[in-house]
């Protein structure tokens, strides 16, 4: 856990602190539990590297793809960039 984003809360008649996560943290951490799945199954366990070199190469081109051409359902079959820069544009 990154501490120094939570805050400490003393238990009454504990000795011991509980860390609260800020509010939406926990769906930061559920996006990224998904994400990594993602990456493994569709890339990692699919294309094993010999290198970090050639390991780094493999996730680089796969996000590319990630981002800029696999469509998702619940985005209106967008790509995420597509709707990053159409939200971007509205908020502007």
């Amino acid at each position: 856990m990154f501490c120094e984003l939570c805050r400490s809360v003393p238990m009454a008649g504990s000795t011991v602190d509980t860390y609260v996560a800020p509010k939406g943290l926990a769906l930061d951490n559920i996006f990224v539990q998904r994400l990594w799945r993602s990456v493994k199954y569709e890339h990692v366990y699919l294309f094993p590297d010999d290198d970090g070199r050639e390991c780094y190469r493999g996730l680089r081109k796969y996000f590319e793809y990630y981002n800029n051409e696999q469509r998702y359902q619940s985005q209106g079959d967008e790509a995420l960039s597509t709707v990053y820069e159409q939200r971007k544009r509205k908020a502007a």
